[in-house]
């Protein structure tokens, strides 16, 4: 079978991303994000929730593909705080997000896309990381949690950066 379709949408999006205390021991921020989207469903959920915005504020959750804290309108925030341990060798970044998709995109029969109900699906994302600034570059532990997975904690030791192309929809 052969399917083919021309679509097309407009996506509006809005990024608030402020620390205060920018200097000193602790530095508090927060982080208010919204996605309006007119996006039409494809042919199937699959491509339709990998088309789709998402709300990744974390460097973690940037490296998952995670259908939860996916939706073509929705609104998001959270809390960051990061906290100096050591002067310019230990930081310890604390974060706490909240996700609400409005009209999220759900599994219907025959794995068709199909527009669930207002605002009836809620998710949490949180994350902890104590960075080590070494002479040659960041070691850090991170232990993150994803609500709405099987395993919602997940945790990592990285060396460096974690690194991403722009997306070409960008």
């Amino acid at each position: 079978m052969d399917y083919r379709a021309q679509h097309e949408w407009a996506v509006a999006k809005v990024t608030l991303d402020q620390y205060f205390l920018p200097r000193g021991i602790f530095k508090f921020g927060f982080l208010a994000e919204g996605v309006f989207s007119t996006m039409p469903m494809f042919q199937n959920y699959t491509a339709s929730i990998i088309r789709s915005p998402a709300f990744q504020p974390t460097p973690e959750s940037k490296t998952y593909f995670m259908e939860q804290f996916r939706s073509p309108k929705y609104i998001a925030g959270g809390v960051r705080t990061i906290i100096a341990v050591a002067r310019n060798k230990f930081d310890l970044r604390l974060e706490a997000h909240v996700f609400q998709p409005y009209e999220p995109i759900v599994r219907g029969e025959d794995n068709a896309a199909v527009r669930g109900a207002s605002f009836t699906d809620r998710y949490y994302l949180g994350s902890g990381s104590l960075i080590y600034q070494s002479p040659v570059g960041p070691v850090w532990f991170n232990l993150s949690y994803f609500d709405g997975v099987k395993e919602p904690w997940a945790w990592s030791l990285n060396f460096g950066y974690i690194l991403f192309n722009q997306k070409a929809q960008e």
